[in-house]
């Protein structure tokens, strides 16, 4: 078979025989696939086969590699909140939503842990969401709790700050 001049774009459907330009011969291929080590990561073998008119054929293998090194990405978490002690909201898996490029939706697993587990009154909690994908990528987002004896802790903190201002006009130090 003489060299061949691909006509259309993208995956080969024909080829034109330069000897003879009026020969249209058809491209067919076939494809194995070898996994790899994880269901989004794995090796195909596409082996392309032309045939001409006078039974000549030539066929080719072409290596593609597919593997998802790209994690998950998620929804933002909840907001930042102030909570009184005893009552931190329990963790909700559902808060916080997974895609991912190459598992369908709906199957990136998601957990949720905090840091730490059953936090003491006046402490921080790091509540964070991590999803994972088919091959182990993984990716997370954070919520901080803040637990407080005071029943709206955002107020507590914004009178601190004004007694600070009032003391440092009024020349008192504390020390």
């Amino acid at each position: 078979m003489n060299s061949a001049h691909v006509v259309s774009a993208g995956i080969v459907t024909r080829v034109r025989v330069w000897s003879d330009a009026s020969q249209v011969i058809p491209v067919t291929f076939t494809d194995t696939l070898l996994p790899g080590s994880c269901f989004d990561s794995y090796l195909l073998q596409r082996t392309w086969q032309a045939t001409d008119l006078c039974g000549q054929t030539v066929s080719k293998v072409q290596t593609i590699f597919v593997n998802d090194v790209t994690p998950p990405t998620l929804s933002a978490p909840p907001a930042d909140i102030s909570v009184k002690c005893g009552h931190v909201p329990p963790a909700d898996t559902n808060a916080v939503t997974a895609l991912d490029n190459c598992d369908p939706i709906g199957t990136t697993s998601i957990v949720v842990f905090d840091t730490p587990p059953n936090a003491p009154c006046g402490s921080t909690i790091t509540r964070t969401w991590v999803a994972t994908d088919f091959c182990g990528n993984s990716a997370n987002v954070t919520q901080l709790i803040f637990v407080s004896p005071h029943h709206n802790a955002s107020s507590i903190a914004g009178l601190s700050v004004l007694l600070c201002i009032v003391m440092s006009l009024l020349g008192l130090y504390l020390i």
